[in-house]
Protein backbone atom coordinates (compact mmCIF):
# COMPACT_ATOMS: atom_id res chain seq x y z
CA UNK A 1 0.00 0.00 0.00
CA UNK A 2 3.12 2.42 0.28
CA UNK A 3 2.63 2.66 -3.25
CA UNK A 4 -1.15 4.23 -3.39
CA UNK A 5 0.17 6.40 -0.47
CA UNK A 6 2.74 7.78 -2.48
CA UNK A 7 1.21 8.49 -5.22
CA UNK A 8 -1.72 10.05 -3.16
CA UNK A 9 0.82 12.49 -1.45
CA UNK A 10 2.73 13.70 -4.14
CA UNK A 11 -1.06 14.28 -5.96
CA UNK A 12 -1.69 16.50 -3.04
CA UNK A 13 1.67 18.20 -3.08
CA UNK A 14 1.19 18.69 -6.67
CA UNK A 15 -2.62 20.53 -5.97
CA UNK A 16 -0.79 22.84 -3.72
CA UNK A 17 1.47 23.86 -6.57
CA UNK A 18 -1.67 24.58 -8.41
CA UNK A 19 -0.41 21.81 -10.93
CA UNK A 20 -3.80 20.32 -11.34
CA UNK A 21 -3.44 18.67 -15.00
CA UNK A 22 0.06 17.19 -13.34
CA UNK A 23 -1.79 15.96 -10.44
CA UNK A 24 -4.89 13.97 -11.34
CA UNK A 25 -2.87 11.48 -13.14
CA UNK A 26 -1.37 10.34 -9.40
CA UNK A 27 -5.30 10.70 -7.56
CA UNK A 28 -6.39 8.64 -10.48
CA UNK A 29 -3.53 5.58 -10.12
CA UNK A 30 -3.77 5.64 -6.45
CA UNK A 31 -7.54 4.98 -6.82
CA UNK A 32 -7.62 2.19 -8.88
CA UNK A 33 -4.78 0.81 -6.92
CA UNK A 34 -6.71 1.23 -3.28
CA UNK A 35 -10.01 -0.11 -5.11
CA UNK A 36 -7.98 -3.25 -5.86
CA UNK A 37 -6.79 -3.70 -2.89
CA UNK A 38 -8.90 -2.34 -0.62
CA UNK A 39 -12.35 -2.60 -1.92
CA UNK A 40 -15.09 0.35 -2.63
CA UNK A 41 -16.08 0.92 0.95
CA UNK A 42 -12.88 1.53 2.72
CA UNK A 43 -12.17 4.43 3.98
CA UNK A 44 -8.37 5.16 2.28
CA UNK A 45 -10.62 4.26 -0.72
CA UNK A 46 -13.31 6.88 0.11
CA UNK A 47 -10.46 9.23 0.74
CA UNK A 48 -9.08 8.61 -2.98
CA UNK A 49 -12.23 8.40 -4.03
CA UNK A 50 -12.58 12.41 -3.02
CA UNK A 51 -9.72 13.81 -3.79
CA UNK A 52 -10.07 12.32 -7.79
CA UNK A 53 -13.28 14.27 -7.17
CA UNK A 54 -11.59 17.34 -6.00
CA UNK A 55 -8.97 17.27 -8.86
CA UNK A 56 -11.56 16.75 -12.08
CA UNK A 57 -13.37 19.75 -10.23
CA UNK A 58 -10.20 21.73 -10.39
CA UNK A 59 -9.65 21.01 -14.34
CA UNK A 60 -13.20 21.46 -14.89
CA UNK A 61 -15.05 17.89 -15.74
CA UNK A 62 -17.61 18.67 -13.69
CA UNK A 63 -19.62 15.36 -14.65
CA UNK A 64 -16.41 13.53 -13.57
CA UNK A 65 -16.41 15.34 -10.23
CA UNK A 66 -20.06 14.96 -9.33
CA UNK A 67 -19.78 11.08 -9.76
CA UNK A 68 -16.43 11.16 -7.57
CA UNK A 69 -18.63 13.09 -4.90
CA UNK A 70 -21.45 11.17 -5.21
CA UNK A 71 -19.65 7.99 -4.78
CA UNK A 72 -17.52 9.18 -1.65
CA UNK A 73 -20.38 10.65 0.34
CA UNK A 74 -22.64 7.39 0.05
CA UNK A 75 -19.20 5.66 1.12
CA UNK A 76 -19.19 8.05 4.09
CA UNK A 77 -22.43 7.07 5.35
CA UNK A 78 -22.21 3.45 4.80
CA UNK A 79 -19.04 3.90 6.89
CA UNK A 80 -19.68 6.96 9.75
CA UNK A 81 -23.66 7.99 9.00
CA UNK A 82 -25.57 10.83 6.87
CA UNK A 83 -24.58 13.54 9.90
CA UNK A 84 -20.87 12.71 10.47
CA UNK A 85 -17.71 15.11 9.79
CA UNK A 86 -16.49 12.81 7.19
CA UNK A 87 -20.61 12.98 5.00
CA UNK A 88 -20.40 16.84 5.67
CA UNK A 89 -16.68 17.49 3.81
CA UNK A 90 -18.30 15.64 0.98
CA UNK A 91 -21.53 18.44 1.18
CA UNK A 92 -19.56 20.89 1.42
CA UNK A 93 -17.89 20.04 -1.91
CA UNK A 94 -21.01 18.78 -3.78
CA UNK A 95 -22.40 22.33 -3.10
CA UNK A 96 -19.30 24.28 -3.86
CA UNK A 97 -19.54 21.99 -7.22
CA UNK A 98 -23.16 22.84 -7.98
CA UNK A 99 -22.52 26.60 -7.21
CA UNK A 100 -19.21 25.90 -9.95
CA UNK A 101 -22.09 24.42 -12.32
CA UNK A 102 -24.59 27.47 -11.71
CA UNK A 103 -27.34 25.67 -10.32
CA UNK A 104 -27.40 27.53 -7.00
CA UNK A 105 -30.42 26.52 -5.93
CA UNK A 106 -29.11 22.90 -5.81
CA UNK A 107 -26.29 23.77 -4.11
CA UNK A 108 -27.77 25.92 -1.14
CA UNK A 109 -29.08 22.76 0.80
CA UNK A 110 -25.72 20.81 0.51
CA UNK A 111 -23.86 23.88 1.79
CA UNK A 112 -25.89 24.51 4.42
CA UNK A 113 -25.74 21.15 5.54
CA UNK A 114 -22.46 20.87 5.75
CA UNK A 115 -22.53 24.20 7.88
CA UNK A 116 -25.28 22.49 10.10
CA UNK A 117 -23.10 19.92 11.12
CA UNK A 118 -19.94 21.15 11.72
CA UNK A 119 -22.06 23.57 14.00
CA UNK A 120 -23.36 20.01 16.06
CA UNK A 121 -20.14 19.14 16.79
CA UNK A 122 -18.66 19.75 20.01
CA UNK A 123 -15.22 19.74 19.39
CA UNK A 124 -15.36 20.56 15.43
CA UNK A 125 -12.43 20.59 12.96
CA UNK A 126 -11.81 23.81 12.56
CA UNK A 127 -10.00 23.84 9.95
CA UNK A 128 -12.85 22.13 7.85
CA UNK A 129 -15.60 23.80 9.67
CA UNK A 130 -14.23 27.43 8.21
CA UNK A 131 -13.75 26.07 4.40
CA UNK A 132 -17.34 24.99 4.58
CA UNK A 133 -18.82 28.13 5.96
CA UNK A 134 -16.39 30.03 3.82
CA UNK A 135 -17.76 28.20 0.93
CA UNK A 136 -21.65 28.86 1.73
CA UNK A 137 -20.06 32.78 1.53
CA UNK A 138 -19.21 32.16 -1.67
CA UNK A 139 -22.36 30.67 -2.64
CA UNK A 140 -24.26 33.82 -1.57
CA UNK A 141 -22.08 36.05 -3.49
CA UNK A 142 -22.71 33.80 -6.53
CA UNK A 143 -26.80 33.93 -5.61
CA UNK A 144 -26.41 38.05 -5.31
CA UNK A 145 -26.83 37.88 -1.35
CA UNK A 146 -24.08 39.64 -0.68
CA UNK A 147 -25.49 40.95 2.59
CA UNK A 148 -25.65 37.01 3.72
CA UNK A 149 -22.28 35.93 2.07
CA UNK A 150 -20.31 38.77 4.11
CA UNK A 151 -21.89 37.52 7.01
CA UNK A 152 -20.71 33.93 6.46
CA UNK A 153 -16.65 35.03 4.72
CA UNK A 154 -16.68 37.51 8.05
CA UNK A 155 -17.32 34.36 10.14
CA UNK A 156 -15.08 32.00 8.17
CA UNK A 157 -12.06 34.89 7.98
CA UNK A 158 -12.67 34.95 11.79
CA UNK A 159 -11.38 31.39 12.43
CA UNK A 160 -9.38 31.67 9.65
CA UNK A 161 -6.86 33.92 11.05
CA UNK A 162 -7.18 31.99 14.68
CA UNK A 163 -6.22 28.74 13.06
CA UNK A 164 -3.95 29.65 10.67
CA UNK A 165 -2.29 33.03 11.63
CA UNK A 166 -2.99 36.12 9.30
CA UNK A 167 -0.72 35.28 6.43
CA UNK A 168 -2.05 31.78 5.32
CA UNK A 169 -3.10 31.33 1.58
CA UNK A 170 -6.77 29.93 3.09
CA UNK A 171 -6.97 33.15 4.90
CA UNK A 172 -6.40 34.98 1.48
CA UNK A 173 -9.06 32.56 -0.32
CA UNK A 174 -11.77 34.14 2.32
CA UNK A 175 -10.45 37.77 2.21
CA UNK A 176 -10.86 37.56 -1.87
CA UNK A 177 -14.54 36.81 -1.58
CA UNK A 178 -14.72 39.81 0.77
CA UNK A 179 -13.17 41.64 -2.06
CA UNK A 180 -15.03 40.45 -4.92
CA UNK A 181 -18.19 40.95 -2.58
CA UNK A 182 -17.29 44.96 -1.81
CA UNK A 183 -16.73 45.41 -5.80
CA UNK A 184 -20.07 44.42 -6.11
CA UNK A 185 -21.60 46.24 -3.82
CA UNK A 186 -19.70 49.24 -5.40
CA UNK A 187 -17.77 50.17 -1.94
CA UNK A 188 -14.72 50.54 -4.57
CA UNK A 189 -12.36 51.77 -1.93
CA UNK A 190 -12.94 48.79 0.28
CA UNK A 191 -12.71 46.39 -2.59
CA UNK A 192 -8.96 47.71 -3.51
CA UNK A 193 -7.86 47.46 -0.26
CA UNK A 194 -8.86 44.18 0.48
CA UNK A 195 -7.93 42.70 -3.20
CA UNK A 196 -4.66 44.23 -2.69
CA UNK A 197 -3.92 42.78 0.14
CA UNK A 198 -5.11 39.41 -0.74
CA UNK A 199 -2.61 39.55 -3.99
CA UNK A 200 0.82 40.35 -1.36
CA UNK A 201 -0.68 37.89 0.78
CA UNK A 202 -0.60 34.97 -2.19
CA UNK A 203 2.65 36.17 -3.55
CA UNK A 204 4.12 35.55 -0.07
CA UNK A 205 2.69 31.81 0.48
CA UNK A 206 2.66 30.64 -2.66
CA UNK A 207 3.85 32.68 -5.11
CA UNK A 208 2.67 34.79 -8.48
CA UNK A 209 3.07 31.62 -10.37
CA UNK A 210 -0.03 29.86 -8.85
CA UNK A 211 -4.02 29.88 -10.04
CA UNK A 212 -5.13 31.17 -7.15
CA UNK A 213 -2.99 34.08 -7.26
CA UNK A 214 -3.82 35.10 -11.02
CA UNK A 215 -7.61 34.70 -9.82
CA UNK A 216 -6.52 37.32 -7.20
CA UNK A 217 -4.55 39.66 -9.85
CA UNK A 218 -7.55 39.12 -12.10
CA UNK A 219 -9.89 40.74 -9.58
CA UNK A 220 -8.27 43.32 -8.67
CA UNK A 221 -8.04 43.85 -12.48
CA UNK A 222 -11.67 44.13 -12.87
CA UNK A 223 -11.87 46.33 -9.94
CA UNK A 224 -9.09 48.44 -11.81
CA UNK A 225 -11.57 48.89 -14.84
CA UNK A 226 -14.24 49.61 -13.26
CA UNK A 227 -12.54 52.50 -11.57
CA UNK A 228 -11.20 53.98 -15.13
CA UNK A 229 -7.23 52.66 -14.60
CA UNK A 230 -7.14 51.00 -17.76
CA UNK A 231 -3.71 50.65 -18.04
CA UNK A 232 -3.37 48.93 -14.84
CA UNK A 233 -6.31 46.44 -15.76
CA UNK A 234 -4.71 45.52 -19.09
CA UNK A 235 -1.26 44.41 -17.01
CA UNK A 236 -3.07 42.72 -14.55
CA UNK A 237 -5.68 41.12 -16.53
CA UNK A 238 -2.74 39.88 -19.67
CA UNK A 239 -0.89 38.54 -16.66
CA UNK A 240 -3.76 36.80 -14.95
CA UNK A 241 -4.45 35.04 -18.45
CA UNK A 242 -0.83 33.84 -19.36
CA UNK A 243 -0.35 32.48 -16.15
CA UNK A 244 -3.94 30.42 -16.36
CA UNK A 245 -2.76 29.46 -19.83
CA UNK A 246 0.15 28.17 -18.93
CA UNK A 247 -0.49 26.21 -15.89
CA UNK A 248 -3.89 25.19 -16.77
CA UNK A 249 -4.03 25.39 -20.24
CA UNK A 250 -5.78 27.34 -23.11
CA UNK A 251 -9.00 25.00 -22.69
CA UNK A 252 -9.87 25.42 -18.71
CA UNK A 253 -12.36 27.66 -16.88
CA UNK A 254 -9.86 30.55 -15.34
CA UNK A 255 -8.75 30.92 -19.02
CA UNK A 256 -12.04 31.96 -20.86
CA UNK A 257 -13.02 33.70 -17.67
CA UNK A 258 -9.71 35.95 -18.26
CA UNK A 259 -10.72 36.08 -22.41
CA UNK A 260 -13.91 37.54 -21.46
CA UNK A 261 -12.57 40.25 -19.08
CA UNK A 262 -9.92 41.22 -22.09
CA UNK A 263 -12.71 41.14 -24.26
CA UNK A 264 -14.44 43.65 -21.82
CA UNK A 265 -11.01 46.02 -21.65
CA UNK A 266 -11.18 46.30 -24.86
CA UNK A 267 -14.39 46.97 -25.32
CA UNK A 268 -13.76 50.44 -22.59
CA UNK A 269 -10.62 50.93 -24.77
CA UNK A 270 -13.02 51.52 -28.30
CA UNK A 271 -11.21 48.53 -29.80
CA UNK A 272 -13.86 46.62 -31.39
CA UNK A 273 -11.94 44.46 -33.21
CA UNK A 274 -9.94 42.70 -30.00
CA UNK A 275 -12.47 42.68 -27.70
CA UNK A 276 -14.64 40.66 -30.44
CA UNK A 277 -12.35 38.38 -30.65
CA UNK A 278 -11.52 37.82 -27.08
CA UNK A 279 -15.38 37.46 -26.55
CA UNK A 280 -15.83 35.14 -29.17
CA UNK A 281 -13.01 32.69 -28.10
CA UNK A 282 -14.24 32.97 -24.52
CA UNK A 283 -17.59 32.25 -25.49
CA UNK A 284 -16.35 29.32 -27.11
CA UNK A 285 -14.46 28.52 -24.27
CA UNK A 286 -17.15 28.89 -22.04
CA UNK A 287 -20.18 26.87 -24.06
CA UNK A 288 -18.06 24.21 -24.51
CA UNK A 289 -17.07 23.64 -20.69
CA UNK A 290 -20.38 25.03 -18.86
CA UNK A 291 -22.38 24.63 -21.58
CA UNK A 292 -25.09 26.99 -23.16
CA UNK A 293 -27.18 27.87 -20.09
CA UNK A 294 -24.57 28.78 -17.57
CA UNK A 295 -24.75 31.83 -16.70
CA UNK A 296 -20.76 32.81 -17.65
CA UNK A 297 -21.94 31.45 -20.93
CA UNK A 298 -24.84 33.92 -20.94
CA UNK A 299 -22.55 36.41 -18.98
CA UNK A 300 -20.61 36.48 -22.69
CA UNK A 301 -23.01 36.61 -25.33
CA UNK A 302 -24.68 39.44 -23.69
CA UNK A 303 -21.28 40.82 -23.97
CA UNK A 304 -20.86 40.41 -27.52
CA UNK A 305 -24.65 41.64 -28.15
CA UNK A 306 -23.68 45.58 -26.29
CA UNK A 307 -20.50 45.17 -28.92
CA UNK A 308 -23.01 45.15 -31.90
CA UNK A 309 -25.38 47.54 -30.28
CA UNK A 310 -22.71 49.94 -29.46
CA UNK A 311 -21.70 49.66 -33.43
CA UNK A 312 -25.19 50.74 -34.16
CA UNK A 313 -26.82 47.37 -35.06
CA UNK A 314 -29.43 46.95 -32.43
CA UNK A 315 -31.02 44.06 -34.80
CA UNK A 316 -27.89 42.20 -35.07
CA UNK A 317 -27.87 42.71 -30.78
CA UNK A 318 -30.94 41.72 -30.08
CA UNK A 319 -31.29 37.82 -30.24
CA UNK A 320 -27.61 37.80 -28.70
CA UNK A 321 -29.48 39.91 -25.61
CA UNK A 322 -32.55 38.31 -25.74
CA UNK A 323 -30.52 34.54 -25.25
CA UNK A 324 -29.02 36.02 -22.34
CA UNK A 325 -32.02 37.38 -20.52
CA UNK A 326 -33.68 34.05 -21.02
CA UNK A 327 -30.35 32.37 -19.76
CA UNK A 328 -30.33 34.52 -16.79
CA UNK A 329 -33.45 34.63 -15.88
CA UNK A 330 -34.57 30.46 -16.49
CA UNK A 331 -30.75 29.87 -14.04
CA UNK A 332 -30.64 32.87 -11.61
CA UNK A 333 -34.34 33.75 -12.04
CA UNK A 334 -35.47 38.05 -11.59
CA UNK A 335 -33.64 39.08 -8.39
CA UNK A 336 -30.20 38.65 -9.57
CA UNK A 337 -27.62 41.56 -10.40
CA UNK A 338 -26.70 39.35 -13.81
CA UNK A 339 -30.62 39.10 -14.42
CA UNK A 340 -30.86 43.02 -13.68
CA UNK A 341 -27.64 43.74 -16.14
CA UNK A 342 -29.79 41.76 -19.32
CA UNK A 343 -32.99 43.68 -18.39
CA UNK A 344 -31.25 47.05 -19.02
CA UNK A 345 -29.68 46.17 -22.27
CA UNK A 346 -32.92 44.53 -23.73
CA UNK A 347 -34.39 47.98 -22.62
CA UNK A 348 -31.61 49.53 -24.78
CA UNK A 349 -31.95 47.76 -27.64
CA UNK A 350 -35.88 47.82 -27.96
CA UNK A 351 -34.53 51.65 -27.70
CA UNK A 352 -32.50 51.31 -30.55
CA UNK A 353 -35.31 49.56 -32.63
CA UNK A 354 -37.83 52.43 -31.90
CA UNK A 355 -39.71 49.92 -29.28
CA UNK A 356 -40.32 52.48 -26.72
CA UNK A 357 -43.46 50.58 -24.91
CA UNK A 358 -41.21 47.64 -24.48
CA UNK A 359 -37.97 49.39 -23.97
CA UNK A 360 -39.41 51.25 -20.69
CA UNK A 361 -40.94 47.57 -18.93
CA UNK A 362 -37.77 46.10 -18.97
CA UNK A 363 -35.80 49.57 -17.68
CA UNK A 364 -38.18 49.67 -15.22
CA UNK A 365 -37.84 46.07 -14.47
CA UNK A 366 -34.13 46.34 -14.34
CA UNK A 367 -33.94 49.44 -11.83
CA UNK A 368 -36.72 47.58 -9.69
CA UNK A 369 -33.98 44.57 -9.42
CA UNK A 370 -30.90 46.84 -8.86
CA UNK A 371 -32.42 49.53 -6.62
CA UNK A 372 -33.68 46.03 -4.41
CA UNK A 373 -30.90 44.11 -4.70
CA UNK A 374 -27.43 47.00 -4.71
CA UNK A 375 -29.70 50.02 -3.19
CA UNK A 376 -30.72 53.32 -4.80
CA UNK A 377 -27.23 54.47 -4.52
CA UNK A 378 -25.45 52.24 -6.29
CA UNK A 379 -23.48 52.83 -10.11
CA UNK A 380 -25.17 50.79 -11.47
CA UNK A 381 -28.45 51.11 -10.30
CA UNK A 382 -27.80 55.11 -11.44
CA UNK A 383 -26.81 53.84 -14.90
CA UNK A 384 -30.22 52.07 -15.02
CA UNK A 385 -32.28 55.32 -13.65
CA UNK A 386 -29.93 57.41 -16.69
CA UNK A 387 -31.12 54.84 -19.11
CA UNK A 388 -34.54 55.10 -18.30
CA UNK A 389 -34.43 58.89 -18.36
CA UNK A 390 -32.68 58.33 -21.50
CA UNK A 391 -35.13 55.88 -22.98
CA UNK A 392 -38.19 58.75 -22.09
Amino acid sequence: MASSANLHYHAVLLDWLGDYPGARPCHERALAIRRARLGTDHPDTATSVLHAGEIAHAVCDYAQARTYYEQALAARIRHDGPDSPGAAELYNNLGLLLNAMGEFDAALPYAERAVAIWEAQEQPNRSLQSMAINNLGYLHRARGEYAAALVQLRRALAIREEVYGPMHSFVGVTRNHIGRVYHYQGRFEQAGAELEATLRLFDAAIGREHPITACALSNLGMLALEMGDHAGARWMLEAALDIHRRILGAAHRHTAREMNRLGLLHQALGDRATATRYLRAALALRRRILGDLHHDTANTLGHLGVLLLSAGRPWQARPLLAGALRCHLARLGERHPYTARSLLRMGQVCAALGEQEISRDYLSRALAVYTAVLGSDHPYTLAARQAQVTAC
